[in-house]
């Protein structure tokens, strides 16, 4: 199956922003064979769960996603950092998250 480009660029959003297999289906349109064959083909991992189902916003999510990339934090100490401060991480010096 072919993807539109614009679309392609939509689903790796979505899961850069956290977004669970589930919502990027429904919202692109797409099944989740293809969806998870073209996210394997893109190098894009696609969470199971969606942060935005447990309430967060899409900076937020992002936020739990770059401090588990590159603090290496787990995703349960990502999520309680995130909830826990009011300022958005990207906003925090190099090093200091």
């Amino acid at each position: 199956m072919k993807i539109p480009l614009d679309v392609q660029k939509r689903i790796i959003a979505m899961a850069a922003a956290g977004e669970c297999l589930e919502k990027i289906s429904r919202e692109t349109k797409i099944g989740r064979d293809p969806l998870q064959t073209f996210c394997r083909w893109a190098m894009v991992k696609v969470q199971k769960d969606s942060l935005a189902a447990q309430g967060l916003t899409v900076a937020q999510a992002a936020d739990v996603k770059l401090l588990v990339t590159r603090a290496r934090y787990s995703r349960k100490q990502a999520l309680e950092v995130v909830m826990r401060e009011r300022t958005p991480v990207r906003a925090v010096p190099r090093g200091m998250a």
